[in-house]
């Protein structure tokens, strides 16, 4: 049964990887598309968050257990954000220009079906950095790898499989389940620089066990440290890191994570089907 969960998302990845490759070509011929829009700016500056660049600050009363039910709450109630969610391999020396950033995925989430999602893959030469992207409203699924085409049927599976990978809920499931080993309160930004200062609740928790998640398959038989970044005014998830380090159940040296960034929530967002967008050949 394991076995079979791994080959399945292998072959989810090489399905994207191939349109990922199309749309390569896709953007050098279509100059009416730029292929990938840039990152929203709250996006970019909470997936800077580290430890070692915020101010710590004194916990007080402060309960971490009640905070996470807090969070997973108002998680579970939001209608629509942003997210970006990045895979860093850092095995892999041909990413160091890219901070080990192999696959990216750049998305809008409007309730309960809609994504926008803006993707990119780096392999190394020939091949490069390919991107796409896909819309997708219930069971529709629309992909653009030369122009928007309404997806086979088929493949309808895999895409809700993936969307369901790139939701919250795998956070959720560590926020409500998971066995809490630190929490710490810190600020962003000091008095006297521009702009209110920002504060996070960071939730901690070692020897994670995830759920079945496509896009987690390659650390199948790893637990990861978990590391919840939670915005104290809003009591929502702003970032969550996923970091595995070890050797995977294949016995091979692994050492990788997931960054992922949320913002916008509740904010009137977009998402329309393709105007032409014919379906795939029989």
């Amino acid at each position: 049964m394991k076995m079979h969960r791994v080959s399945r998302a292998a072959v989810i990845f090489l399905l994207l990887a191939v349109m990922w490759a199309g749309g390569r070509a896709r953007a050098q011929s279509d100059p009416g598309t730029d292929g990938r829009t840039p990152v929203p700016g709250p996006l970019t500056r909470l997936m800077d968050l580290s430890l070692s660049s915020v101010s710590k600050e004194s916990p007080g009363a402060l309960r971490g257990g009640d905070v996470a039910a807090r969070c997973a709450d108002e998680m579970q109630a939001a209608r629509s954000y942003r997210s970006w969610l990045v895979k860093r391999d850092f095995s892999q020396a041909y990413l160091k220009d890219s901070e080990f950033a192999y696959v990216e995925w750049e998305f809008d989430f409007v309730a309960p079906d809609r994504f926008r999602v803006h993707q990119v893959i780096r392999e190394k030469p020939p091949l490069g950095e390919m991107t796409d992207e896909r819309i997708s409203v219930g069971t529709k699924h629309y992909i653009n790898p030369k122009a928007w085409t309404l997806a086979d049927e088929g493949m309808a599976g895999d895409f809700v499989q993936v969307d369901r990978s790139l939701r919250p809920e795998k956070f959720l499931e560590i926020l409500r389940s998971g066995k809490l080993d630190s929490t710490t309160a810190v600020r962003v930004g000091a008095p006297n620089e521009s702009g209110p200062a920002q504060r996070f609740v960071v939730l901690e928790y070692e020897n994670v066990r995830l759920g079945d998640y496509p896009i987690l398959f390659e650390v199948e038989g790893m637990t990861a440290r978990a590391r919840l970044w939670i915005d104290a005014d809003t009591n929502l998830l702003a970032k969550g890191e996923l970091i595995f380090k070890g050797k995977n159940a294949g016995n091979k040296q692994i050492e990788i994570s997931f960054e992922q960034v949320f913002a916008d929530y509740n904010s009137s967002l977009s998402i329309d089907v393709p105007s032409r967008a014919p379906r795939p050949p029989k």
